[in-house]
């Protein structure tokens, strides 16, 4: 069994990809493109974790 806190690790590294792409994508440079990421990440996890 997979625990949760591992699968919100992996669900975050992959939210935290995808949306630093879409940012770059999106015309957002530097810190802009880490805080689309991080906000990203964290979202997905707060969502895995109250799941």
């Amino acid at each position: 069994m997979v625990s949760k806190k591992m699968v919100a690790v992996v669900a975050a590294a992959v939210a935290r990809t995808y949306a630093q792409r879409w940012a770059v994508r999106s015309g957002y440079a530097g810190w802009q493109v880490d805080i689309v990421g991080y906000a990203a990440g964290a979202a997905i996890t707060a969502m895995v974790l109250r799941a």
